[in-house]
């Protein structure tokens, strides 16, 4: 009741006494220091980059590095930071005050698109080049089934055979040895060309992968598609 008798007697002072916390506030509002207030615009960009199977030393010799060394080249960048762990790349990209930073994430946007067009080119060259090595390595084993092939048989026809050398003595013509020679010769020219024959699956597939089909559109077809007939 004190203080609303004083207000009473003493407009005026109470006024003037509000008026000066008013303008008291603004004052100190504007002179207020900005470590209270930070500045929020931060000129900062992430990059996420996932690669599954890749370690920590993976992610930082296949990807980090590749993504420092293509930032450093943007507008208005100040440094970069990674940090990776197992299957994740993390880039942390700091700009200089002042960077336009909806062309700055443009140009991320770009550097990843550029990126992924390279890992997929380089992917596609391998696969093609590996496609071509085993399709020749194919037909080298073919060569090297039908050499051994005739080797082993005119063994095997020849194991019986024999011949007389100096008056009665009677020797084989083909020793045994030679002919188990001639058979392990085509059993690895086998071994050789069922090893050709993965390697060529393996290529093609991984070619049908990189050129952007996915996997289980290839199950789903092998799913429709009808059985061979057994004859």
């Amino acid at each position: 009741m004190k203080a609303l008798d004083f207000a009473l007697r003493h407009p005026i002072t109470v006024m003037v006494a509000m008026a000066a916390i008013a303008l008291g506030s603004i004052f100190a509002i504007l002179r207020m220091r900005t470590d209270v207030f930070p500045d929020l615009n931060m000129l900062v960009i992430y990059v996420a980059q996932a690669y599954g199977g890749m370690d920590s030393a993976q992610m930082e010799g296949l990807i980090s590095n590749y993504y420092e060394y293509a930032f450093l080249y943007m507008n208005g960048i100040d440094h970069v930071e990674t940090k990776n762990i197992q299957n994740l790349a993390l880039v942390k990209l700091y700009f200089h005050p002042g960077t336009d930073m909806a062309q700055a994430d443009h140009q991320v946007a770009q550097q990843q698109v550029n990126r992924t067009q390279d890992i997929i080119a380089r992917e596609v060259a391998q696969a093609y080049a590996q496609l071509q090595s085993a399709t020749a390595r194919i037909k080298e084993a073919e060569e090297g089934i039908q050499a051994a092939l005739t080797s082993a048989t005119e063994n095997y026809e020849a194991v019986g055979q024999t011949k007389r050398v100096g008056g009665n003595i009677v020797v084989l013509v083909i020793r045994p040895q030679e002919a188990v020679a001639a058979v392990q010769e085509l059993t690895l020219a086998y071994a050789n060309y069922y090893g050709s024959v993965a390697d060529f699956n393996r290529a093609e597939f991984r070619l049908y992968r990189a050129l952007g089909n996915p996997a289980q559109a290839l199950a789903a077809e092998s799913c429709l598609s009808p059985p061979l007939p057994n004859n």
